[in-house]
């Protein structure tokens, strides 16, 4: 039988009373705790144990804790419980919630954690080594994963791709090795910052943690404004590679070996989520941007997907103290996304809308670095002069004038757009604009057939306010975060841009609001709208 042990040094332990809620040990591994409308995004039973049973192909898992005694739980310093986790059945016609105690027993013949030297005794028959709470190393927990899903390389590989913040924050006394005893190669330790594929997320990760600095070539760095009564919600620090990833090669073959190696390491795993941000953050690492979030655990939470297409960046996105609480909350028990919404009551409005505007901004300074450092078009050096060339003939008699050019005939304009803007101070005494745009069809535009169409035409609006001037140190945009009403996506490559469908009575409301930018610039605002029709369409 093969088992997984991990061992923490220097831990707190799972204190508290057997009796319910004020265990630790008892919502670590006996809460269940869920319901099947939230299932999906609440974890499989909370508390950190979705990651355990996925990790065991027999679905057991044995807790040996040590921590200090308790005044509500005196006597006892030490417990010992294992549990064994299948989903709720029934047979013979009797109903069971699916999990099994390997635990001793009370006078009731009720299920209760081993204590003390009971729970000493049966660590050292599993091969646990014991514990003493007199002993600050050897307070803290021991888990033994029955017949692991994940072997020593895999794990290795997972420990670098998500703790590599607390391995790499100088601030945080973090440790991990992982020892083979079927192979004998003795301790290994994660490293991190030899993955070439992890390099660009470390780096940008120092640089979020450092004060700001002045801007270089290769990296940026951004402190989001305050948003949904967050002050700072974090800070945002990104990176790029003009002569490699940012620019792959085009073809199957792109990529590295690097890559490849590192995919094997979620297929190991077994954990879906894991095979999703390795398909993203290696297996595909060439094919798209990617900001690994991270919050006070010092933990990739996700590897977030900014853009696809190039050129691609890299970065990392930490969370003020602040904002941590609430982007926790809207995290799975699996703790691997932000949910941006709040749908079936689980989420905290005001957590999820904290959520997507930090999501939509790291997006929106994602794209306007992905459009810094893309190639600048060559001068035309075919330039034209009409107004010269025409000067030219009519002074050297040789050539008659060219007849007078037929004057554009009025455009029609099948919408009404009303725009609005505001400026707001903001942080550090830079402004920002927001506003609301109404967007609609004018008499103009000719009716879709409401049989053959009742859900209205295709409209594309974009938003964006661009600066004046050729003083400014910053991109000719300045970055914006566009609401767009219900019905209304993203599109995707367009920043600022929304498409959806209009009614001819209908009137769509676009809300915005741009990043903070210095008030000696001036800029102005742009609202546009596309019919997207089976050919081209139309600008107003």
């Amino acid at each position: 039988m093969r088992v997984l042990e991990m061992s923490e040094e220097h831990g707190g332990g799972m204190s508290g009373p057997w009796s319910g809620d004020r265990s630790k040990m008892y919502k670590a591994m006996c809460s269940l705790g869920i319901t099947p409308s939230t299932s999906g995004r609440g974890g499989s039973y909370g508390y950190g144990k979705a990651g355990l049973i996925r990790g065991s192909a027999i679905r057991t898992v044995v807790a040996y804790t040590c921590f200090p005694e308790q005044r509500d739980d005196p006597g006892v310093t030490r417990r010992l419980l294992g549990m064994t986790y299948w989903g709720s059945h029934e047979l013979d016609g009797r109903s069971f919630n699916g999990t099994r105690w390997f635990s001793a027993r009370t006078s009731g013949g009720k299920g209760r954690p081993w204590d003390n030297d009971e729970a000493d005794e049966v660590a050292q028959r599993l091969g646990i080594s014991r514990r003493r709470a007199r002993v600050p190393a050897e307070l803290g927990t021991t888990l033994l994963v029955i017949e692991p899903t994940v072997d020593a390389d895999g794990l290795l590989r997972a420990t670098e791709r998500y703790w590599w913040p607390a391995l790499c924050d100088r601030l945080v006394h973090f440790e991990v090795s992982v020892m083979d005893e079927s192979s004998g190669t003795g301790e290994r330790l994660p490293r991190p910052s030899r993955n070439p594929d992890l390099q660009p997320f470390i780096i940008a990760f120092d640089n979020a943690l450092s004060p700001p600095d002045a801007k270089r070539e290769h990296y940026r760095e951004h402190r989001l404004g305050a948003v949904e009564g967050v002050k700072q919600p974090g800070t945002v620090a990104l990176a790029c590679d003009p002569d490699g990833w940012s620019f792959p090669a085009v073809g199957p073959s792109a990529g590295s070996e690097n890559n490849a190696a590192v995919q094997n390491s979620a297929d190991e795993t077994g954990d879906e989520s894991a095979d999703r941000s390795a398909d993203l953050m290696t297996g595909d690492v060439s094919h798209c941007s990617l900001v690994a979030l991270v919050r006070s655990p010092r933990m990739v939470v996700e590897y977030y997907e900014a853009a696809r297409a190039a050129p691609h960046i890299r970065g990392t996105f930490v969370a003020s103290e602040e904002a941590d609480d609430k982007l926790r909350d809207t995290e799975p028990k699996a703790h691997d996304a932000w949910h941006a919404d709040s749908d079936a009551g689980d989420v905290a409005p005001e957590s999820a809308a904290l959520a997507k505007a930090v999501l939509r901004r790291i997006s929106t300074n994602v794209n306007r670095f992905r459009k810094d450092i893309k190639p600048k078009p060559k001068p035309n050096r075919d330039l034209k002069l009409p107004v010269w060339d025409e000067l030219a003939r009519q002074l050297d008699g040789s050539d008659p004038a060219p007849a007078p050019r037929p004057q554009p005939k009025p455009q029609v304009r099948p919408f009404h757009i009303h725009p609005g803007e505001r400026l707001e101070p903001a942080s550090n005494g830079r402004v920002c604009v927001t506003g609301r745009a109404a967007v609609s069809f004018s008499e103009h535009h000719a009716v879709a057939d409401p049989a053959a169409d009742p859900a209205g035409d295709v409209i594309e609006v974009r938003v964006r306010y661009q600066f004046e001037g050729a003083d400014r140190k910053e991109a000719d945009e300045v970055a914006m975060i566009v609401t767009g009403p219900d019905g209304f996506e993203p599109v995707e490559g367009r920043d600022g841009a929304y498409r959806g469908r209009l009614l001819q009575n209908e009137v769509a409301i676009f809300e915005y609001e741009s990043d903070p930018y210095n008030p000696e610039w001036s800029g102005a605002l742009s609202v546009e709208a596309d019919l997207v029709p089976d050919g081209p369409g139309r600008r107003q």
